[in-house]
C-alpha cells in the first residue's frame, strides 16, 4: 500500500499535466458519476466478504460454494441493471447538466462508455476479489494493488508519446486495467482456493439472506459516495470544472492516504467477523479496539505532514500547474477523512452481528445532508471550502450517533468505555504529535528539508506516542 500510494501520487502529477485542468476536470466529474453506481457494488462486496467469513469461522464450512454461487448469480444480474440504469441517467446528466466546454461533449460521453465497461467488469469481479481478502491472501491482494497503480503510471507515461485525444486514450486503457485485475483475480481463485466451485442450483435461502443483508448496506456506500461525489456535482453546478479538478486532486491525496491506513483495517476484518461467528465476543472488542486506534493513527500520521506542508508539497508534485483551491481542500479533506477512519471498525462490529438497519439508515440521513446543505450554502454566494467544513461536522454527528447504536447491539462495548479507551487517547495523541511538527513549520521556511523534517519528526512522534 505504501508503494500503492506513492506510484498513484505521482501519476496524478503525471495525468493533470497530461490532460490539463478542464480535461482532468471533466473526467474527474464524469468517473464520479458513475463512481456513484458503483455504491451497489461496494455493498455486495462487502456483504459477501461477510458470508465467506461467516462460513470460515464456523467448524465445519461446507456452505462456501453455496455463497460463491449465490454471488456469482447476485453480481451478475446487478452488473446488467446497473449498467442499464447508469445508461439512461448518464447521457441525459451529460447532455443538460453538467457543465463543460461544447467541444469535449463527444469526448466526455465516450469517457463514460468506458467507465460503465469499468464498472461492469468490477461488479462481476467481486466474488473473487472478496474471496482474497476473506482466506486473507494478503501477498496476493497486495500484488494485484501494486501492479494497478504501475499499470497506470506506465501507460501514462507512454500516452506522452502518441498523438490523438489523450482524454479519450486515457479512459480506454484505464478500462484495460480494470479488466487485468478481473482476469488476476478470477485465475488465482481458480487455481488456489479450491473451495469456490459452482453450486448445482441456485440456494433460495441464501440468495434471500444476502439480498436483504445487502439491501441495507447499500445505505452506507451510498451515503458516503452522495456526499463525496455529490459534493463535486453540486461544486460544479456552482463553480465549474476548474473547482472539479481541484476537487479531483484534493481527493488524490486523502485518497492516497486512506488507502494506506485501511489497508490494516482490510487485514482486522474478517478476524473480527469470524471471532464474532465463533462467539469469541472479547476479542471481537479487542480487535475492534485495535483496529480503530491504529487506523486513526495511520491516518493521522499521514495527515500532519501533508497539511503542515501541503502548499510546497503541491508545487513538488504538481508544479504550479494546480488550480489555487487545491490546498484548502486537500487539508479539510484530509481532517474529514480521519473522522471517518474511527466510523469503519463500527461498521465491521456491526456487519458481524447482522443488526444494520438501524445504524445504516442514521448515517445515510446524516452524511447525505451535505449535498442540500452545499447548494443552501452556495445559494449564498459562499465560498467552496463551505462544503468540506460541512463534512466534517457531519462526520462528527455521524460517529456519535454511530457508537450509541452499537451500543444497543454489541453491549461489550459501552459508551463510557468507548470514549475512555478510545476518543481520549486518541484525542491526547492528535494533540502531542502535532506540537513538535507545529513547531517545525512556524521556525523553518518551506523547503525540502522541512518536509523531511516535519516527516520524520511525526512518524517517530506517532510511533513512540502510539505504542505507550
Amino acid at each position: 500500500m505504501g508503494v500503492v500510494m506513492f506510484v498513484a501520487l505521482y501519476s496524478t502529477r503525471l495525468v493533470l499535466q497530461l490532460l490539463g485542468t478542464v480535461d482532468y476536470g471533466i473526467y474527474n466529474v464524469v468517473c464520479g458519476f458513475v463512481a456513484m453506481f458503483g455504491v451497489f457494488n461496494t455493498c455486495f462486496s462487502a456483504t459477501i466478504s461477510r458470508f465467506y467469513n461467516i462460513e470460515l469461522g464456523k467448524k465445519y464450512n461446507s456452505r462456501i460454494a453455496v455463497v460463491f454461487s449465490t454471488s456469482i448469480f447476485i453480481q451478475l444480474v446487478l452488473a446488467i441493471i446497473v449498467t442499464l440504469i447508469l445508461g439512461f441517467i448518464g447521457g441525459w446528466y451529460i447532455n443538460n447538466v453538467m457543465v463543460l466546454p461544447l467541444e469535449r461533449l463527444s469526448t466526455a460521453r465516450s469517457i463514460f462508455h468506458f467507465a460503465m465497461i469499468s464498472m461492469f467488469i468490477t461488479i462481476i469481479q467481486a466474488p473473487y476479489s472478496a474471496a482474497v481478502i476473506a482466506y486473507e491472501r494478503m501477498d496476493y491482494y497486495a500484488f494485484v494493488s501494486v501492479l494497478d497503480a504501475i499499470l497506470k503510471l506506465i501507460f501514462i507515461i507512454f500516452l506522452r508519446y502518441i498523438n490523438g485525444d489523450k482524454l479519450l486514450l486515457y479512459g480506454a486503457l484505464i478500462c484495460l486495467i480494470q479488466f487485468i485485475n478481473y482476469l488476476l483475480y478470477f485465475t488465482y481463485c481458480r487455481l488456489k482456493l479450491s473451495d469456490l466451485r459452482l453450486y448445482k442450483g441456485l440456494d433460495r435461502r441464501t440468495l434471500k439472506d444476502m439480498l436483504s443483508y445487502a439491501g441495507w448496506s447499500t445505505l452506507d456506500p451510498i451515503a458516503y459516495i452522495t456526499r463525496d461525489q455529490g459534493s463535486n456535482m453540486v461544486l460544479n453546478s456552482f463553480f465549474g470544472p476548474l473547482v472539479n479538478a481541484a476537487h479531483g486532486i484534493a481527493y488524490q491525496i486523502s485518497t492516497a492516504v486512506e488507502n494506506f491506513s485501511s489497508s490494516f483495517s482490510i487485514s482486522f476484518r474478517p478476524q473480527i467477523i469470524q471471532s464474532y461467528s465463533e462467539g469469541n465476543y472479547g476479542r471481537t472488542k479487542n480487535l475492534m479496539i485495535s483496529m480503530t486506534k491504529i487506523t486513526y493513527m495511520m491516518n493521522v500520521m499521514l495527515a500532519i505532514p501533508i497539511i503542515l506542508n501541503v502548499t510546497y508539497i503541491l508545487n513538488l508534485w504538481l508544479g504550479d500547474s494546480y488550480p489555487t483551491n487545491v490546498p484548502v481542500f486537500a487539508s479539510l479533506i484530509l481532517c474529514v477523512k480521519c473522522i471517518d477512519s474511527l466510523n469503519a471498525p463500527i461498521s465491521t462490529v456491526m456487519a458481524a452481528t447482522g443488526k444494520i438497519r438501524i445504524i445504516k439508515i442514521y448515517s445515510a440521513a446524516v452524511l447525505c445532508s451535505v449535498v442540500p446543505l452545499s447548494i443552501l450554502l452556495f445559494k449564498f454566494n459562499l465560498p467552496a471550502y463551505l462544503t468540506y467544513c460541512l463534512m466534517f461536522i457531519l462526520s462528527i454527528v455521524n460517529q456519535i450517533g454511530c457508537v450509541r447504536i452499537l451500543q444497543s447491539y454489541f453491549p461489550y462495548v459501552k459508551t463510557s468505555e468507548y470514549l475512555k479507551e478510545i476518543i481520549v487517547p486518541l484525542l491526547f495523541y492528535t494533540i502531542l504529535v502535532s506540537i513538535l511538527p507545529l513547531g517545525i513549520k512556524y521556525i523553518l521556511s518551506p523547503s525540502f528539508v522541512r518536509l523531511i523534517l516535519i516527516c520524520i519528526v511525526s512518524a517517530i512522534g506517532a510511533t513512540l506516542i502510539g505504542y505507550n
